[in-house]
């Protein structure tokens, strides 16, 4: 209490803070700061105080793959990057509301993936990832929207007449589909092929 503390940064004459204990915002670097302590008398602590804190690079998420819209049944696979480069191994962690949790690890530099075959109605959802690196230093977290929808029952197929002669029209019916709204594709197959109608 009775002194004046003059905090620099190493190798610069500039105080920064006459504080006891400051508070430095979000330095982006490592740095080292030194400490001259004035007593209200004037003397001055012969001894410089100095410390190092070490700035650690978080990592960054980057190119989101995979959300969109996937039928049941198929195999969903998300990937995205890291925005930060050379900083070892990243631990990823891709979560949804539904209580799904994958946990990995890859280098800075690779895919952080996850793959989940066979979807089914409870695996859509916003899904997030995080990515943490070895020095314990966290992302943003990132997200990315999957839904997933029914297929269509085979319909039943229904035809007037199986037979009509040549130059008449034939009509064809199918039973309809009660859920999300569909495209009818029909194709008929003759001795050049399957074609489309």
């Amino acid at each position: 209490p009775n002194a004046v503390y003059q905090w620099r940064i190493a190798g610069t004459n500039t105080v920064i803070s006459n504080a006891q204990n400051p508070i430095i915002t979000a330095p982006d670097a490592t740095t080292t700061y030194e400490l001259t302590v004035i007593s209200t008398y004037g003397c001055v602590e012969s001894n410089v105080a100095s410390t190092t804190v070490e700035v650690n690079p978080i990592p960054v998420i980057a190119d989101v793959n995979g959300g969109g819209s996937y039928c049941v049944g198929e195999t969903l696979e998300l990937s995205a990057k890291n925005g930060t480069p050379n900083i070892g191994t990243i631990t990823y962690t891709w979560t949804n509301p539904n209580g799904f949790e994958y946990t990995n690890t890859a280098d800075s530099t690779e895919k952080f993936t996850v793959t989940i075959p066979l979807l089914d109605q409870t695996s859509g959802g916003t899904f997030t990832l995080q990515l943490m690196s070895e020095d314990g230093c966290f992302s943003d977290i990132q997200t990315v929207n999957v839904s997933v929808q029914d297929i269509p029952e085979t319909p039943e197929l229904i035809v007037e007449n199986d037979f009509v002669c040549e130059g008449d029209d034939i009509e064809l019916n199918s039973t309809p589909y009660s859920g999300a709204s569909v495209e009818y594709e029909w194709y008929f197959t003759d001795s050049t092929g399957t074609i489309s109608i």
